[in-house]
């Protein structure tokens, strides 16, 4: 079997490295397109360089023999042929080579944006199961709350049956609505330090803190709250609101509370002294901006 030359050796390694490569650049062939024509020109190039010294080496040995200077000046013209043949092979080796660290560059940033996108699938994968699991949780605190709602006792009939009770026991008994003033303003500021919910829920802790243990504190909607407060007289529970209604600052915001107060009367229902106080609450909004405390 005869020896392969350097030419036939490159050629072959060419055409296997470009199918190998053809499939990882499926969508963009400019440069496989580009590295083809290459070996193309090189498979001309190395044929013509066999072709030549082959018929260069056999009309000099003919010539050659009969004629030393005639060989000596034909051996010159093959000798500068074959080596501008071999500085063209050079040429297109080299350019070969720049073809060839192109392609693993490209590679290279092939496979980093195939390992971003793996991370981004994965985190994607994991949000998708967060959410799911988030979903539940929600499902089943809401189950809860939907139970908690069926045995939640309407306040009308809480402070029904305080009344029956302050009766029973012949004491005094106030019913407070509080608000808070300018809610609607302060509202649209929440956002930049806390949520709506939150700061109603802060409000509601605030007055249970600054109340008797006997006082109850419910929420009502929006931004108001009814206190019950036995055994306290009008002047009494006046002057505890105007201290809980004072001004106070959250988060750069001045907030303060205005009541209607009422007191419980010998022939008071529940719904006739909410009535009224949510009457006296009416009056202390249209009375003032901030600040303010009516009793009927």
């Amino acid at each position: 079997m005869s020896r392969k030359s350097l030419e036939d050796v490159i050629v072959e390694n060419s055409e296997l490295f470009i199918t190998k490569i053809s499939e990882k650049f499926e969508e963009d062939e400019e440069i496989l397109i580009e590295y083809k024509k290459l070996l193309k020109s090189y498979k001309k190039l190395a044929k013509r360089y066999n072709r030549t010294i082959k018929i260069g080496d056999g009309y000099t040995s003919n010539l050659m023999n009969k004629n030393e200077k005639l060989q000596t000046f034909t051996k010159k013209k093959v000798l500068e042929s074959a080596a501008t043949s071999r500085e063209l092979k050079q040429e297109y080796i080299d350019k070969l080579e720049h073809q060839q660290k192109e392609i693993n560059d490209l590679q290279k940033k092939v496979n980093m944006q195939n390992s971003s996108f793996s991370d981004v699938n994965t985190k994607l994968t994991s949000s998708r199961k967060e959410s799911v699991v988030l979903k539940n949780k929600n499902m089943a605190l809401e189950s809860k709350i939907n139970v908690l709602k069926e045995f939640h006792t309407p306040f009308e009939t809480l402070l029904e049956q305080e009344i029956n009770r302050v009766r029973f026991n012949k004491q005094t008994l106030t019913l407070a609505m509080v608000g808070i003033d300018n809610y609607n303003n302060i509202k649209s500021k929440l956002s930049g330090f806390t949520t709506s919910e939150n700061f109603i829920l802060g409000i509601f802790k605030y007055l249970q803190n600054s109340l008797k243990k006997t006082d109850t504190v419910i929420y009502f909607e929006g931004e108001m709250f009814y206190i019950m407060m036995p055994y306290t007289t009008m002047e009494s529970a006046i002057k505890t609101l105007n201290v809980i209604g004072h001004r106070r600052a959250i988060g750069q915001n001045n907030i303060t509370l205005s009541s209607g107060v009422t007191l419980l009367k010998d022939k008071d229902t529940s719904d006739s002294m909410i009535k009224r106080c949510l009457e006296a609450y009416s009056n202390a909004m249209r009375d003032s901006n901030q600040l303010n405390v009516i009793d009927i």
